[in-house]
């Protein structure tokens, strides 16, 4: 009798707490979120960022300074020109704002010209040895929207911002430091972004906020996981303790359980749109592969698809997708079964090819070039998909990082020197 009232007080909270999860899932965007005022409390240091400081011809005319309202008059005479503002906390860049805790910005601003899109951009403090401009070699996470989105409030996903290649490549950043970093900006620009259109531009900006979720989705479903895997766990042990009849169907249990968890490593270390590894998976890899001394028999190919960015201009990103996509095919069945694919982020792509031999790779490098140069990307809308390629071989003892420097500079030369080529660093 104790036994079974035991149970069913067991089964009563176990029907309340799997109420409260479904309402926590359900009800998750109307939680109450967490919100951090920037503009106008935080914007007393503003600044301009106009190409006339590099002999362009570009101007900023202030409407109203003290309400962040300006004109942007871009003009030709340097390569790249541009024209913006950027606020900082406090001057000189002393003070941080850790933003990580926050999804995204919220941004309100009235905008009137020709551009198509608009770019936000954090710089956020970069510890660097040999820093003697703090907002100059500040990391540059942006992210570039259509200018019509601003006819109102518009949210900037902190999970959407890149970090540009300029910056990466001025600095000569390594691998590991090129991912998004917001947890010390010391600055938030607004500009037109490159390729830019000539003309007049009209801003005012009137408030900018961050704003998130007091814990995220991932923070939420590992939160139940772990509960329900307690729950599970504990009342295994009390039905093992009072019905030793119940041990096989309580190891079953935990079974499945140990699946479930796999399930969710294997897709926490596969890119959800091209169904190969992303970086978190090849890097476990690649540990795996440096701690058993095996590391030294893969060449490295580093691939970037060539103008991928004007894809999505003039397609739309679903294309693009589309595109990353069949690509993302292409390499499946060019690759043997022990080589490695996985996407390193955006439209670059990374290749662990099982080679002891240098004179391999070169070969195997243009086969997955021309294979993509000759295919016709979703059903003929886009034509002409290039790629370019940088290879290596990795050293015996030698560090995935610095095979990588190396790989990422023979890209970078290729796509210099004309894009649709593979050069090869050993």
């Amino acid at each position: 009798m104790t036994v079974f009232k035991r149970i069913t007080l067991l089964q009563v909270f176990k029907t309340i707490a799997f109420i409260i999860t479904l309402v926590l899932l359900i009800f998750y965007e109307s939680l109450p979120k967490r919100t951090m005022a920037l503009h106008p409390e935080l914007t007393k240091n503003v600044y301009e960022s106009v190409d006339d400081t590099i002999d362009g011809n570009s101007e900023i005319i202030w409407v109203d300074k003290s309400q962040l309202s300006w004109i942007c008059h871009l003009r030709a005479g340097t390569p790249y020109p541009y024209c913006g503002i950027y606020v900082m906390w406090s001057k000189p860049a002393a003070k941080q704002l850790d933003l990580s805790l926050y999804d995204g910005l919220e941004v309100e601003l009235d905008y009137n010209g020709p551009a198509t899109y608009l770019r936000v951009y954090l710089r956020n403090y970069y510890p660097a040895p040999d820093i003697t401009d703090i907002v100059g070699k500040a990391k540059f996470n942006s992210f570039s929207t259509l200018a019509t989105d601003f006819k109102r409030p518009t949210m900037i996903p902190f999970k959407d911002l890149r970090v540009a290649d300029w910056w990466i490549d001025n600095n000569k950043i390594p691998p590991k430091e090129i991912k998004t970093d917001i947890s010390k900006v010391i600055a938030i620009g607004i500009d037109i972004p490159y390729p830019n259109t000539l003309g007049r531009h009209e801003f005012k900006l009137k408030s900018i906020k961050a704003t998130g979720y007091y814990f995220s989705k991932e923070t939420l479903y590992f939160s139940i996981i772990i509960f329900w895997a307690a729950f599970i766990i504990s009342e295994i042990l009390i039905r093992q303790t009072r019905l030793l009849s119940m041990i096989k169907a309580s190891d079953q249990q935990l079974k499945e359980f140990r699946t479930i968890s796999e399930l969710y490593r294997e897709k926490a270390e596969h890119d959800q749109l091209t169904d190969i590894l992303n970086r978190e998976g090849l890097n476990r890899i690649v540990d795996d592969l440096y701690a058993k001394k095996s590391l030294n028999n893969y060449a490295l190919l580093v691939l970037d698809l060539d103008f991928f960015k004007t894809i999505n201009d003039d397609y739309g990103h679903v294309v693009g997708d589309n595109v990353l996509q069949e690509v993302s095919n292409i390499f499946k069945v060019c690759i043997r079964s022990y080589d490695i694919v996985a996407r390193w982020g955006g439209e670059e792509f990374i290749i662990l090819f099982h080679s002891i031999s240098s004179a391999n790779i070169e070969p195997f490098a243009e086969k997955i070039r021309k294979t993509i140069e000759s295919t016709s990307f979703v059903t003929g809308k886009v034509q002409n998909i290039t790629v370019s390629i940088g290879a290596t071989k990795i050293a015996r003892s030698e560090l995935f990082e610095n095979a990588f420097i190396r790989a990422d500079k023979a890209l970078y030369q290729a796509k210099e020197t004309g894009r649709n080529k593979t050069i090869i660093e050993l």
